[in-house]
């Protein structure tokens, strides 16, 4: 991540942990042959649930031969966890990705809730590119709000 690497499963984690991400998040950008979350990389979430909650993210980027998530991504590793996005918005945020690219604006490979948040402007290029807004791999058990 460009701003900010959050891995939850380490050990200083209670099994319960529920976090919280909020703030805003402009014109962060991660650049190398794997490239994850212009602005936020969370890492095995495993079997807790991150809250990323009134945030702003505009103008994140993530470029790499392998892109995923231009302002976000999150992974559960071990399969079960939940990034839920609440009240958020997104824009104009891009994924560059010379082969693969996913997820211009956010990229889930954990369970997702997106909730009343706003995506607006964000794309994705790539040889292989999905999802210019949102992309998630495992599930996601809620949406909610406006895709532009």
């Amino acid at each position: 991540g460009g701003a900010i690497v959050a891995s939850p499963s380490q050990d200083n984690y209670e099994d319960s942990q529920v976090g919280t991400i909020s703030g805003n998040f402009i014109g962060n950008g991660i650049m190398g042959f794997v490239a994850s979350g212009g602005a936020v990389m969370v890492g095995d979430v495993s079997d807790r649930t991150i809250n990323i909650e009134n945030a702003d993210f505009y103008n994140n980027f993530a470029s790499g031969d392998y892109t995923y998530g231009g302002a976000i991504y999150g992974v559960s590793w071990s399969g079960g966890g939940v990034i839920a996005i609440k009240n958020s918005k997104f824009y104009n945020n891009m994924g560059y990705g010379g082969y693969e690219a996913v997820g211009g604006a956010v990229s889930l490979e954990t369970g997702g809730k997106i909730i009343n948040s706003v995506f607006e402007g964000n794309s994705i290029t790539g040889q292989y590119a999905t999802a210019g807004a949102l992309f998630n791999g495992y599930y996601t058990s809620e949406i909610s709000g406006s895709f532009r």
